[in-house]
């Protein structure tokens, strides 16, 4: 059975770490080495990091000073000895046959990425999961496909992170890792089968009113968006409108409006027209948009439109 590295940064989290914790333990999967890196936490979450470890040698424990997640994530990346490799927030959970089912589609379809159906869990509302059923080769339909920007409801070969780190000091650093495995993978295996759930921690970075770290995040979303379309552009995808549309709806969508101070540095990024068929403010997309609805009301057949809507867009 081949081994897969669970990597959970830790930091400040001892109110959900015990749901993380115990629904990867309790895998039915178990060649697991899980190895928690406890970021300078000030809470009892290295506490109770190591209450777990007396139970279940596979739990590897190490305490840094506080660095951020991408530090975290690189030092998990470091001790890894499975042949896989699984990232998961400590504040998320999933179910019990996870790794089972991952694994099992890795082996059977010889795949390099295999993806699950994610669920947003925010207090008692949970979202629908957007994942498709499907397994291909092709880099535009695996950006095509992807419904965020995440690393952790994936499930990677360990060679993909050979040469491959994340960003230090930066915010939405999965969406640039995420961005080059999906090009440096061969098989990537999408499955609707919801097994991950995301936890909406308001008292995580993430949500956090501080205006500092909300112009930081932002800077970083642009930066995100820049060297994720000079990748494309190394590559020869940087016409590709899936990738373009890949970075607006994981990093860029706020500032794609003409009311975002950012919007200018986008159009750089992405390319004028791209953001002005985007808005319907380029000539060609609004021509386009005029005959669509001028078909639509000659079409009654819903299958049919729906086949006249892509050839235009």
């Amino acid at each position: 059975m081949p081994k897969v590295s669970v990597i959970i940064p830790v930091y400040n989290t001892e109110k959900y770490l015990s749901r993380c914790l115990d629904s990867i333990v309790n895998q039915t999967y178990k060649d697991l080495e899980i190895i928690c890196i406890n970021d300078g936490s000030t809470d009892d979450s290295l506490k109770i990091l190591k209450e777990y470890a007396k139970k279940d040698k596979r739990i590897k424990i190490i305490t840094q000073k506080n660095q951020g997640l991408s530090v975290t994530r690189n030092v998990g990346l470091e001790n890894i000895t499975g042949q896989y490799i699984s990232f998961i927030d400590s504040d998320d959970y999933v179910d019990l046959d996870y790794y089972e089912c991952l694994v099992n589609l890795m082996e059977k379809n010889n795949a390099d990425v295999v993806m699950c159906g994610m669920r947003i869990v925010d207090n008692d509302v949970v979202s629908k999961n957007t994942t498709p059923n499907m397994t291909t080769n092709n880099f535009i339909k695996k950006i095509q496909n992807l419904p965020n920007g995440s690393t952790c409801d994936k499930l990677f070969k360990a060679d993909l992170f050979k040469n491959l780190t994340f960003p230090v000091g930066k915010y939405y650093e999965d969406n640039i890792v995420l961005l080059k495995t999906m090009f440096y993978s061969d098989v990537v295996v999408f499955t609707n089968k919801v097994s991950y759930y995301y936890f909406m921690n308001y008292s995580g970075i993430c949500r956090t009113t501080d205006e500092n770290i909300i112009k930081r995040r932002k800077e970083d979303r642009l930066y995100a968006a820049k060297i994720m379309m000079s990748f494309a552009k190394e590559h020869g995808f940087d016409k590709s409108k899936q990738v373009k549309d890949f970075i607006v709806r994981t990093v860029a969508s706020d500032f794609i409006t003409e009311e975002s101070p950012y919007y200018r540095e986008i159009k750089n990024i992405l390319g004028k027209r791209y953001v002005l068929k985007h808005n319907g403010k380029n000539l060609t997309a609004k021509i386009k948009k005029f005959l669509l609805r001028i078909l639509c009301l000659f079409i009654p057949v819903r299958t049919w439109r729906h086949k006249i809507k892509d050839f235009f867009n």
